[in-house]
């Protein structure tokens, strides 16, 4: 029941991921990659303003005992926002889509060898090699890729 719970919320993660890209690549175009960026990080974080006092008080923990490693996660939301904002009215939301969830699971594998010392066995670089043929398929073999959308500039 647990496990089934975690694929839903994952779901349910993917569908807001991707209607928040379609949202900001709509507002980059604008407004700017940047600018985009900057209004989807103060919108999240006038979000979890509240929610912070609620569950933990004036003074959330993480800002006394959290390393500093730890604020990176920030910093490539940012780039990851701007990114995005920027690709999607290019390329189109399931194209970068597709472009990101290849690059997740590479990065994925290589993050899970070296941290953990897991091997790749053959359905996983199967697996990884499939993604990779599906983004190429998606893309329409690079004709759909550069076409033209939108009427945005490069």
């Amino acid at each position: 029941m647990i496990i089934a719970l975690h694929v839903f919320l994952a779901l349910v993660n993917g569908i807001l991921i991707g209607v928040g890209r379609v949202v900001n690549g709509r507002l980059a175009i604008s407004v700017g990659a940047f600018r985009t960026s900057l209004r989807n990080h103060l919108a999240g974080f006038l979000f979890l303003v509240p929610i912070a006092v609620v569950l933990y008080g004036f003074t959330p923990p993480i800002f006394s005992s959290a390393p500093l490693w730890a604020w990176a996660g920030g910093v490539l939301g940012v780039g990851f926002v701007a990114i995005n904002a920027h690709v999607i009215p290019r390329l189109g939301a399931s194209a970068t889509a597709a472009f990101v969830v290849a690059a997740q699971m590479i990065t994925s594998l290589v993050i899970d060898v070296a941290q953990r010392g897991t091997t790749i066995g053959f359905l996983g670089a199967a697996g990884a090699l499939l993604i990779v043929v599906g983004v190429a398929l998606q893309a329409g073999g690079g004709q759909k890729l550069f076409a033209k959308r939108n009427n945005v500039s490069a």
